[in-house]
């Protein structure tokens, strides 16, 4: 981590102290590795000095070892819209692929009304509560979408009326 310390005075250069903490500006600007307490930032604030602390990114991909300033400076640097996250768990989830994505589920929409037929034909009759519930689900879909009467008459367990079984 990289602290970053603009002079009020525009062009200072010499050797400045704060406390036990000894800042050598150059044209106005002090870096140091040194971790600054929150005190001793909050009164360089104060004076008007302008404080910047970049955090050093780790190679690679963000990993739940990394701290929420690096995960943050990782997701600014690439671009990453944090929606609001603070917690390391919800940065941590924003900026992490999931292990096992929840697959895209069936659009009809999306479909002809033969490709919405042959999905159909298609799901798993071994479990017929799960096989219900996505029939009971693509019917849904197809009523708030397209709502092709058509489809919906042919499926099988929906009545003309359109309501399934």
């Amino acid at each position: 981590m990289t602290t970053k310390i603009t002079s009020p005075i525009q062009g200072h250069t010499a050797r400045s102290t704060f406390g036990p903490v000894t800042l050598e500006f150059r044209d106005g600007v002090a870096e140091t590795s040194d971790k600054l307490s929150a005190g001793l930032l909050a009164y360089l604030e104060g004076r008007g000095y302008k404080v910047q602390v970049e955090t050093e990114v780790p190679d690679g991909a963000p990993a739940e070892s990394w701290t929420v300033p690096q995960l943050t400076a990782w997701a600014k640097a690439k671009g990453v819209d944090l929606g609001g996250a603070k917690t390391k768990p919800e940065i941590l989830a924003a900026v992490i692929a999931p292990k096992n994505p929840t697959p895209d589920l069936f659009d009809p929409a999306q479909h002809s009304v033969d490709d919405v037929r042959a999905y159909l034909d298609g799901l798993d009759a071994s479990d017929p509560e799960k096989r219900d519930t996505e029939l009971a689900r693509v019917v849904e879909a197809e009523k708030a979408g397209k709502n092709r009467s058509t489809l919906l008459e042919g499926i099988e367990g929906t009545p003309a009326g359109g309501e399934a079984k």
